[in-house]
């Protein structure tokens, strides 16, 4: 209702995996990705608003045209991760970084701020980092014994797995550009905070799920029960 399109998105990502986790049946899913695809020509007519559709068309743009409007941040962002070459030409000394040709470079671009100073090496780095704690949580959350801190490990993988596809997509032009931050890495207090929130929830699931659960004794009639 906000115009959040990038939010809704991640919820939606994170609901399809915490449900497939949750042992929900295939086919469920097989049945939702059909009513997806067929509904398409319906939400691009009475869903979609211009915006959304120019954003969607400048990924298909062939005659350069949108490169002066909804393809210009993507298309600048690109040159700037090319510019970069294999090392980059150092940190806090990017040009054009330094002029901000690419808009919002510092939140939602930030991967091409890291292209043009750290290049290839840098970015590998920056993917790689991202990659170990992603693993991690799911490693994590594939030991949890406990249902609901399993479902909020993979949920919480969901979130920023999804985050960090989106992000690196929609700069790389793979994706229309929908307002995602490259978590831990983009502008913005409420980003990181909440990032650190959800490392923080993943280790409190993991050390309250360490220990045994208390066996009491009891006894039912002329038996001993064991009582989880």
């Amino acid at each position: 209702m906000q115009g959040d399109d990038g939010t809704v998105l991640i919820f939606a990502i994170m609901f399809l995996v915490m449900t497939f986790a949750a042992g929900v049946p295939v086919k469920y899913f097989t049945t939702l990705g059909i009513i997806v695809i067929v509904s398409i020509p319906i939400m691009w007519t009475f869903i979609l608003n211009n915006e959304h559709r120019n954003r969607i068309l400048a990924l298909f743009d062939l005659d350069g045209n949108a490169l002066t409007n909804y393809g210009w941040q993507q298309y600048q962002g690109k040159v700037s991760i090319a510019s970069g070459q294999l090392n980059g030409s150092g940190l806090f000394n990017g040009q054009r970084v330094e002029y901000g040709i690419v808009p919002e470079q510092q939140n939602d671009f930030i991967f091409t701020v890291a292209g043009e100073e750290l290049g290839f090496i840098g970015c590998i780095l920056i993917l790689a980092i991202l990659f170990i704690i992603i693993l991690r949580i799911a490693l994590r959350g594939n030991k949890v014994s406990d249902y609901k801190g399993k479902y909020i490990c993979y949920g919480i993988f969901a979130l920023i797995s999804s985050q960090t596809i989106i992000n690196i997509g929609m700069v790389l032009g793979f994706i229309p550009v929908v307002g995602i931050t490259l978590p831990f890495f983009s502008a913005g207090g409420s980003s990181v905070l909440s990032m650190l929130l959800c490392i923080g929830i993943v280790q409190s699931v993991v050390r309250y799920n360490q220990y045994e659960p208390e066996r009491i004794k009891v006894k039912i009639g002329s038996k001993d029960r064991i009582k989880i």
